[in-house]
């Protein structure tokens, strides 16, 4: 629930600083991975009629949050945001997937 309240807040407060790239699909109402998808299956197509080459290298990041610092990612966050509430959020915690 209090993960749930932090996401809108955040997603919230991107929104309306223009901080989220246009073309950001994750964490946005109406995108999914299927507009991430048209977008660069568009962007493919546009290069190819235009006589361009393109090369698409694809990265699997489902673990990618398990491989954050957590006290750099918090510095960070403090630095841009000030928001000292992360580290109350994401210390001492853990999970575990099966």
């Amino acid at each position: 629930m209090y993960q749930r309240v932090v996401q809108r807040r955040l997603q919230a407060f991107f929104g309306s600083n223009e901080l989220m790239p246009n073309q950001q699909s994750a964490y946005r109402q109406h995108h999914s991975t299927e507009t991430a998808v048209l977008k660069v299956y568009n962007d493919l197509l546009m290069a190819a009629e235009s006589g361009l080459v393109s090369a698409l290298c694809l990265l699997d990041l489902t673990a990618a949050f398990d491989t954050v610092v957590h006290d750099l990612l918090l510095l960070r966050l403090e630095r841009q945001f000030s928001l000292l509430w992360f580290r109350s959020c994401l210390s001492g915690r853990s999970y575990r997937v099966r």
